[in-house]
């Protein structure tokens, strides 16, 4: 079996993204829509966590993130702190508003409640607390023969060459990765960019009043225009 350990905050909802402010008084007609549209009671769910999940969450990071699935076969394991706030059932019922929910199977550790991960970690001092999670899921499921963990953290030193950093939201040419390592055999992964946060430079550019100005640019602008936030 193939997983994907899915971060929530910077992959599929951009930081900075608060659209669910300025909707919080229609949060009632989004309830509503909800409850008739899946037969499930939303209202158990906080309604900062639900207008999050129906304003903010990204669909092109979410139609990315379906790609991958569909094209690997892989399954997702919430890897967030989201995962502290409902459990399982609270995230199937998330992703269910985008048609996601079939593959969604299961969580990963809480470190503050699993010895086993305190432990992982005091072994690799070098081991972030995500990354043990993610290393202790897999212990105790050797089903897996494969998986990438989509973070906009850094977890390589845990997790090496499974791990992607994203530009804070899933994008076509990091999917692209995903799915390279996913369809590869684990002892045999290509080499290739993981760690996809914009590297940036300054260009010179000449203004509406064909003033040169200095421009600050990146080398992923051109793929990041898509599904702007």
């Amino acid at each position: 079996m193939k997983v994907i350990f899915l971060d929530i905050d910077g992959v599929i909802q951009p930081c900075g993204k608060q659209d669910r402010f300025e909707h919080i008084e229609d949060i009632d007609v989004v309830y509503k829509e909800l409850n008739e549209k899946f037969g499930i009671d939303y209202y158990k769910y906080n309604e900062f966590d639900v207008a999050a999940v129906y304003y903010d969450w990204n669909t092109v990071a979410l139609r990315e993130l379906r790609r991958i699935v569909d094209t690997t076969g892989a399954k997702i394991v919430i890897s967030s702190d989201w995962k502290l706030f409902g459990g399982l059932q609270r995230m199937i019922d998330f992703m269910r508003i985008y048609d996601m929910a079939e593959y969604l199977i299961d969580v990963t550790p809480d470190a503050g409640k699993d010895k086993r991960v305190r432990q992982l970690q005091e072994e690799r001092s070098s081991c972030e607390t995500r990354s043990a999670e993610i290393l202790v899921y897999l212990e105790r499921h050797p089903e897996v023969t494969n998986y990438i963990a989509i973070d906009d953290m850094d977890l390589r030193r845990g997790l090496g060459i499974h791990a992607i950093i994203t530009p804070n939201r899933l994008i076509r040419i990091v999917a692209d990765r995903c799915i390279e390592i996913l369809m590869s055999q684990p002892d045999n992964i290509p080499e290739g960019r993981n760690d996809w946060r914009p590297k940036y430079d300054y260009v010179q550019r000449q203004n509406a009043r064909g003033e040169w100005i200095l421009r600050q640019v990146s080398d992923l602008d051109e793929e990041l225009r898509e599904g702007r936030y």
